[in-house]
């Protein structure tokens, strides 16, 4: 071979070398920055959950909950915050304008309810209908029936109405719980 060809040809390999050594180090120093995010996200994720613990406990002595109690309570209220998203994801589906207002404000009012029963888990029997007949059936109407036919609007607004004396049960006890709170005061 010559000698200028074999210079050239060393030349390459060594420029290639280097290539092959930058591509090396890119890839280390990548690998060692995604393992540092990993490991810090791992180090948020169980403070995350040592501070959830704490809070599951802090609100079980609050409320005076048993295990099973808090067991209900929260596949409960899980089922509750689903069917709420469910419906508030659909209401774009109703046809009518006024039942679409109608199931709009049930899905406020439901959230309403659903926030008092986070701050007074043991008032949830009395929100038994709520819970149980009341919001399922608006996430059934909403889900399965087809909006377009006159019984199914009948039915619809129906379950909204149910939803509002629920509601309207909240504000009455709210409203009670405010006057003992007054004369108390007094």
């Amino acid at each position: 071979m010559s000698k200028p060809l074999l210079d050239s040809l060393v030349g390459s390999i060594k420029m290639f070398k280097g290539e092959i050594m930058y591509y090396l180090y890119f890839t280390i120093v990548t690998l060692v920055i995604l393992l540092l995010l990993s490991v810090t996200q791992i180090v948020k994720m169980r403070k995350l959950k040592k501070m959830q613990k704490e809070k599951i406990k802090i609100f079980v002595k609050e409320n005076a909950l048993s295990d099973s109690e808090l067991k209900l309570f929260v596949s409960e209220m899980r089922a509750t915050r689903d069917y709420i998203n469910s419906i508030e994801s659909r209401i774009q589906l109703v046809k009518n304008d006024n039942s679409q207002r109608k199931v709009a404000k049930a899905v406020a009012e439901s959230k309403k309810i659903f926030e008092y029963l986070m701050e007074f888990p043991k008032d949830l029997l009395y929100y038994d209908l709520f819970l149980y007949r009341n919001l399922p059936t608006l996430y059934t109407v909403m889900d399965k029936v087809n909006l377009d036919e006159h019984n199914s609007e009948e039915l619809l607004l129906l379950t909204c109405q149910n939803i509002e004396t629920d509601f309207n049960k909240l504000k009455e006890q709210i409203g009670e719980d405010n006057n003992v709170l007054e004369e108390f005061i007094k």
